[in-house]
């Protein structure tokens, strides 16, 4: 009897020992992707004309399906984006990739907007799972004039820091997430950034995080005019800092990103 139970305690040994290779196998691979899908993002860079793009990303999980990216356009243009895939994890940081090459192959120098909306709306449509939509920040910056063009689509208003003067809302959004709807309307916004200005887009994760109805809801106007005046020698991770505390210090359930461009004073 004692050998017999010393070989199925072997057994159960060997088991477990194959189940927690298994485990650090798989953990192993999901931090080689979660890299990989960090290096998408932009790197850090030189822009000009006095603009900083400062950014912060911080999936729920290994990965996430939030995404920044600063494109190029030669002259004194550059393309913003930001974007938030529905749901979490591996499936929609999947989905955020192609969304990324999307943009790369098609985000080219003498894009319209609004048409480029309408394709990876589109594209989403036709090549996403159904239950799978899309929230973007797309806009054209001109470093020169501080003329900013741009289409929200289902994200939350994003928060203008006048120099002098605060923060404000800028208009919610017109457009609905893309991929669900095969025929979308997307207007333009126009804005200008003077010396000085700040403008903070950000996704749902980040907003939600401040509004749970068990806590005080926070104001994003409110919070960004803190960490504009106080705050940004911090850098953006002072709003997840922020989020655990308000969440009585539990990390957020969502992806988080947000999105900073400012114009030296």
């Amino acid at each position: 009897m004692q050998k017999a139970l010393l070989q199925k305690t072997e057994a159960l040994a060997g088991a477990l020992k194959k189940m927690q290779d298994h485990q650090a196998e798989a953990e192993q691979e999901l931090n080689e992707a979660r890299r990989m899908q960090d290096s998408l993002l932009p790197k850090p860079a030189n822009h000009g004309c006095g603009f900083k793009f400062e950014f912060m990303v911080e999936p729920s999980e290994k990965m996430g399906g939030d995404h920044i990216d600063i494109i190029d356009m030669g002259g004194s243009r550059k393309g913003v984006f930001l974007s938030d895939v529905s749901g979490h994890g591996m499936p929609a940081g999947f989905i955020s990739g192609m969304v990324h090459a999307y943009l790369h192959a098609r985000f080219d120098p003498g894009v319209n907007i609004a048409s480029f909306v309408r394709r990876v709306n589109d594209y989403m449509y036709h090549y996403t799972p159904p239950e799978i939509y899309l929230a973007v920040f797309t806009g054209v910056l001109d470093m020169e004039t501080g003329d900013l063009e741009y289409i929200l689509a289902a994200l939350p208003e994003p928060v203008m820091y006048r120099n002098g003067k605060g923060a404000c809302f800028l208009p919610e959004s017109e457009s609905p997430v893309l991929g669900l709807y095969q025929d979308i309307s997307c207007p333009i916004s126009r804005i200008r950034l003077d010396a000085g200005d700040a403008l903070y887009v950000y996704s749902d994760g980040l907003s939600d995080s401040f509004s749970d109805p068990d806590a005080d809801p926070v104001s994003m106007e409110m919070l960004i005019a803190r960490y504009h005046l106080n705050h940004r020698k911090e850098g953006l991770r002072w709003f997840l800092n922020q989020a655990v505390m308000h969440n009585g210090k539990e990390l957020p359930s969502d992806d988080l990103s947000i999105l900073l461009i400012s114009r030296d004073a």
